[in-house]
C-alpha cells in the first residue's frame, strides 16, 4: 500500500520487538524462541534450499521447509535440550507426504462417502496410514543412537545465525560464491572462539 517491498525478515524482526516489549519475560521462554527461531529459519533458508530441491516439485517444497526449520531451531535445541534427534529429517521426508495423502483421502471421505457409500474406504485407509506414521515416530524415539547428545555455548549463537543470513537471499553476496563465504565466516569464528578459549 505504501509503495515499499515487501520484507518479511523485518516484518517478523518488528513483530518480535513487539512483542517483547510487551511481553519481556517471553524472552526466556523456550515456546517464543523455538517458534521465532522456526520462521526465521523459513524466512532466510527456505527460498534457497527449496531452489536446490526444485526438481523434486512438491515434495521439495515441504523437505525445503522442514530442512529449513530444523536448522532454524537446532542451536536452542542444543542450548535447552543438549541433544537433538539425527532421524528427525528423514522420518519427517517419509512422514510428510504420507500426512498430506491422508488429508486428501479425508476430505474425499468427508465430503463424498454420504453419496458413494463405499468410499468409506478412504477413511479406513486413512486410519492405516495415521498408524503407520506413529508408528515410525514411536520407533524413531525409541532408537538409542537416534539421539545425539551436543551442548552448544551461547557465544556461538551469533557466528550460527551470521551464517545463515549469509546464505540466505539477504546476502549480497553472489550465490556461486555464498557457500565461500559461509565457510570463511566459520573458520574466522573458529579462530576467535579459540583464541578466546585460549585467554581464558
Amino acid at each position: 500500500a505504501l509503495g515499499m517491498r515487501n520484507d518479511n525478515l523485518s516484518t517478523v524482526s518488528l513483530s518480535g520487538i513487539i512483542l517483547l516489549i510487551l511481553k519481556p519475560f517471553w524472552l526466556f521462554d523456550i515456546s517464543f524462541l523455538l517458534s521465532f527461531s522456526a520462521v526465521l529459519g523459513i524466512i532466510l533458508l527456505y527460498p534457497p534450499i527449496a531452489r536446490r530441491l526444485k526438481k523434486i516439485k512438491y515434495l521439495g517444497n515441504a523437505i525445503a521447509i522442514n530442512v529449513a526449520v530444523n536448522i532454524g531451531i537446532l542451536p536452542l535445541n542444543l542450548l535447552f535440550f543438549g541433544s537433538f534427534s539425527v532421524l528427525t529429517l528423514p522420518a519427517n521426508i517419509i512422514i510428510i507426504p504420507i500426512i498430506s495423502f491422508v488429508y486428501i483421502m479425508l476430505l474425499i471421505h468427508l465430503f463424498c462417502s454420504f453419496l458413494l457409500p463405499f468410499l468409506v474406504i478412504f477413511g479406513a485407509f486413512s486410519k492405516t496410514l495415521i498408524q503407520f506414521s506413529s508408528d515410525i515416530v514411536k520407533g524413531i524415539a525409541e532408537t538409542k543412537w537416534a539421539v545425539a547428545e551436543i551442548s552448544l555455548p551461547l557465544s556461538m549463537f551469533i557466528p550460527y545465525y551470521t551464517c545463515c543470513v549469509i546464505a540466505s537471499d539477504y546476502s549480497l553476496i553472489a550465490r556461486q560464491y555464498k557457500h565461500i563465504a559461509v565457510a570463511v565466516a566459520v573458520i574466522a569464528y573458529s579462530i576467535i572462539f579459540l583464541a578466546a578459549s585460549a585467554y581464558n
